[in-house]
């Protein structure tokens, strides 16, 4: 394995500082510059001088102390911030870019379409403000400013000018809820850190064969347990707290397969737990939706007009992956095709009557072409490009660069068959082109209380691609590592990109105390030796 990566390039350890000073920003800014003063920063007032906004305010509320969460500054010296924003809050999602230049004194001054995009400029603000004698996060965490020492808070580099928007308008997280609970306090992590990254769409893969943890009075639940499932109360909050850090949930209701969790209607599914599984479904538990009932449509369409009003973004998803047409053929008679085109059809114009723009994974291609929804492309990245070119609107979430879970092993305790581990660098180094989305992938069977630092800082790779500023992965290792440290003031538990001792530029040491004679192959023992330890800390990740 290490001979493999062997030709990796061990130059990128000498990369101390990045494109941008101090290694700061993630994603990097579309447009930027900046000076040589050190300013000195301890408190934020904004000033609206604009249209007023309610999303925006109750955002600069949060951020008055974001700003300052890698320390306790206990000065009274304020320092302006004039926002201007010039459209009202009917539609947030719109527009999310911003202008911020931050003068070496003076008021600092942000400009936006939106609050949404205002809220964006923040977030630039609080990574920008630095600590000169940062406090480790697991110290703020447990104690009280009072009793800590005062922190000293600059911006570095001022005068800073910058341009910012997203290349890719939606911008996300695909998660499982099914195959293993994920916990409320968990998700408002995830938000968290999908605010900090400027993602913008948590797509809720929440019902699966394997539970049913949603409240609904139209489908009997199958959940694990009365703990284990999402009331309705929780849905709404959490839709609040995700929408206030600038994050949509699009939920998935995936159907006709995967459903054996709806088995508590009578005559709604079939091949129900049947054996050999195999046979009869992708992964265990098997269990479709009796397609040839048309009965059972109905009870679908009360079903998604009632979480309709719990789930109010525009768009929905249906799922329509991974039928196993040996279930079908085997339980039901007549022309199957036909069948499933009608069902299809069907779930679409409910998707209409419900205000909602239907996606489907790109499965649904093999058996109706969908003209007026959106295409999940998971099973590649060229299969992402062949439905780019033709004409599709499409999410990118390939398997072979975005699976998440993939070389962690499998439910039966096998390889996974999606391996290898997706590194951050994997995920950095796959750019869709022309597509409507992206969203990284994370499916649970083998993750549960550890899905925050499983998702980042890999999905942290993800937002950079999707924001459009990813450049060389090497110049991007720094920043990275310094975002994901960022997070942790926020108490989101990002995982590491490489080891402490490379933090301060103790890697870019390595090649002064590395022994300098010649080993086979016509390599230097120094860059074998860097190419064994670039092995070694990528496997990690």
């Amino acid at each position: 394995m290490f001979l493999l990566l062997s030709t990796v390039n061990a130059e990128f350890l000498t990369f101390v500082n990045s494109s941008i000073p101090n290694n700061l920003l993630w994603p990097k800014p579309r447009q930027y510059s900046f000076g040589t003063i050190d300013r000195t920063i301890s408190a934020v007032k904004f000033n609206s001088i604009g249209q007023n906004s309610d999303y925006f305010n109750r955002n600069a509320l949060r951020y008055t102390s974001l700003i300052f969460s890698e320390g306790c500054s206990k000065s009274t010296v304020t320092t302006d911030v004039n926002v201007c924003i010039s459209q009202t809050d009917s539609d947030l999602f719109s527009d999310e870019s911003y202008n911020l230049t931050i003068p070496s004194t003076g008021p600092i001054l942000l400009y936006s379409q939106t609050g949404l995009g205002a809220k964006r400029g923040l977030e630039t603000l609080a990574q920008l403000v630095v600590p000169t004698n940062p406090i480790p996060s697991f110290v703020m965490q447990s104690k009280s400013c009072d009793e800590l020492a005062d922190s000293q808070f600059v911006i570095r580099n001022t005068p800073w000018n910058i341009s910012d928007s997203p290349a890719i308008a939606h911008r996300g997280i695909s998660l499982d809820t099914s195959r293993n609970y994920v916990t409320v306090a968990d998700l408002y992590k995830i938000f968290d850190a999908m605010e900090a990254a400027k993602l913008n769409v948590f797509h809720w893969h929440i019902v699966d064969s394997h539970s049913f943890p949603l409240e609904s009075k139209v489908v009997p639940l199958k959940s694990y347990s009365t703990y284990q499932t999402y009331s309705s109360d929780a849905v709404k909050n959490l839709t609040a707290y995700a929408l206030d850090r600038g994050v949509r949930i699009i939920p998935e209701f995936d159907m006709p397969g995967h459903t054996l969790s709806w088995s508590g209607l009578k005559d709604f599914i079939v091949c129900a737990n049947k054996q050999p599984w195999s046979n009869y479904c992708a992964e265990p538990p098997c269990g479709q939706i009796d397609i040839s009932n048309l009965q059972n449509l109905d009870i679908i369409s009360k079903f998604i007009a009632e979480q309709s009003q719990s789930f109010t973004d525009s768009y929905m998803h249906f799922g329509h992956d991974e039928i196993n047409m040996n279930c079908y053929q085997s339980e039901l008679k007549g022309d199957i095709e036909t069948m499933i085109r009608t069902f299809t059809t069907k779930i679409l114009s409910i998707a209409k009557n419900n205000n909602k723009t239907a996606i489907f994974w790109e499965d649904v291609l093999d058996h109706l072409d969908v003209k007026d929804g959106v295409i999940q492309v998971w099973k590649g990245s060229d299969s992402v490009s062949k439905l780019v070119g033709q004409g599709l609107k499409v999410i990118a979430s390939p398997a072979d660069h975005w699976y998440l879970d993939c070389g962690r092993g499998s439910m039966f305790g096998d390889n996974s068959w999606c391996d290898p581990y997706k590194t951050w660098k994997t995920v950095y180094n796959y750019r869709p082109s022309g597509v409507f989305g992206g969203e990284v992938a994370l499916w649970t069977e083998i993750v549960n209380s550890d899905v925050v630092s499983v998702l980042f800082p890999r999905t942290f790779a993800a937002a950079e691609v999707l924001w459009g500023t990813a450049g060389d992965w090497q110049e991007a290792s720094y920043r990275l590592d310094k975002f994901s440290g960022f997070v942790g003031y926020r108490g989101i538990n990002s995982g590491p990109v490489w080891p402490e001792f490379c933090k301060s530029g103790g890697c870019a040491q390595l090649k002064d105390t590395l022994p300098q004679t010649t080993a086979k192959n016509n390599e230097t023992s120094y860059e074998f030796a860097i190419s064994i330890l670039v092995a070694a800390i990528l496997t990690l990740f």
